[in-house]
């Protein structure tokens, strides 16, 4: 396997999840310099040094290799040398915002249906889109700890048992999922799996604030999404592909982001970085 260096900036993490050959493992994409979407894995990211672990929109530094078609025929999806792994700055949610944009609108796609469309004629499994209706989130109550199988990855041996004692992961005892509809006229609406970190564990702790009323936590992270999709913002949803009966077909977002609707209209020319 030959590896090259690539930069990279992060635009997705999901939660993690037990792996049984990582310990867990977070799903992490992102735009390389050449505006291409590249998907980076397996990375048990909690396990990463400090000044390794990055944050999203960071731009990294990182060898890679395109993984194994036999078990891995996305064509964005590559492995990498974990040690290698070097941020180089990260872009501001505030004075770099146009950056952001500048990096992400060229990859936009209209809908929903198009990005399933160009996943069926060439295979891509990572996409942007921006619904033109965000109609809020749904909520799907799950199992409240990990299975004994997934509690027996956690606490495998590996060469991570080196490093500093990591906290215990915690299980999101619900699957968040968002509702949306397409550009597309013939759009009958959308209901994706959200796996971003950011909200996720953001209904932990919104969980642990309100132990009693589940429900003004789950109204809390719907208000706080919500602010994402208001008429002065252009909200994002990124998509990726899980796998499922034997083909990465289906679709789940995997992350967001949201900009001021004044950024699109600026035509300011940016550089990269």
């Amino acid at each position: 396997m030959t590896y090259e260096k690539k930069r990279v900036l992060i635009t997705v993490k999901t939660y993690p999840t037990p792996s049984k050959k990582s310990n867990e493992t977070v799903c992490t994409a992102g735009i390389t310099e050449n505006g291409e979407w590249i998907r980076l894995y397996p990375i048990p990211y909690r396990y990463l040094n400090g000044e390794q672990q990055f944050r999203i929109f960071d731009w990294i530094e990182v060898a890679v290799a395109k993984r194994d078609l036999t078990k891995d025929h996305r064509p964005e999806s590559y492995s990498l040398e974990r040690e290698t792994i070097q941020v180089l700055n990260h872009l501001d949610s505030q004075k770099d915002i146009a950056k952001r944009f500048a990096l992400i609108q060229p990859l936009i796609k209209s809908s929903h249906e198009e990005v399933v469309e160009e996943h069926a004629a060439k295979g891509i499994s990572l996409a942007v889109i921006c619904p033109q209706e965000m109609q809020g989130l749904s909520f799907e109550e799950t199992d409240a700890e990990w299975s004994s199988e997934q509690i027996t990855y956690m606490n495998q041996i590996s060469f991570f048992e080196t490093q500093e004692e990591v906290a215990a992961l915690k299980k999101v005892p619900y699957r968040i999922y968002c509702r949306f509809r397409c550009n597309n006229p013939e759009c009958k609406g959308h209901k994706l799996l959200l796996t971003s970190w950011e909200y996720n564990w953001t209904l932990i702790k919104l969980l642990e604030q309100y132990p009693d009323d589940h429900e003004k936590a789950k109204l809390e992270l719907q208000d706080r999404w919500m602010k994402n999709f208001q008429e002065d913002r252009v909200g994002c949803l990124f998509l990726g592909t899980v796998y499922s009966n034997d083909r990465f077909h289906t679709f789940i977002a995997i992350g967001h982001c949201s900009f001021p609707k004044y950024v699109l209209q600026s035509g300011e020319q940016l550089s990269l970085f």
